[in-house]
């Protein structure tokens, strides 16, 4: 199975480090798992990442509401979608 999950900052929070045991316990599992993640991101909370999950960067998906970047994530998750 594909499964892709999106975020949109990955620091060192609650969140995050959620998202990223379930990635990699579905990679784990023989799934096909993608981590979407956006513009704020901590180097050694990417670490925790396995090899086995793809990530995709979007520069445009922020955490605070901003018209232009929201149209442009869009736009670029629609890409990533389509590619996956």
């Amino acid at each position: 199975m594909k499964i892709v999950h999106a975020i949109t900052c990955l620091l060192r929070a609650g969140a995050e480090e959620n998202t990223i045991q379930t990635c990699n316990a579905q990679a784990a599992l023989g799934h096909e798992t993608v981590l979407v993640y956006g513009r704020e991101v901590d180097a050694a909370t990417l670490a925790k990442v396995s090899p086995a999950v793809r990530t995709v960067h979007v520069d445009r998906m922020v955490r605070p509401i901003s018209p232009l970047d929201d149209v442009m994530a869009v736009a670029q998750l629609t890409k990533v979608f389509r590619t996956l």
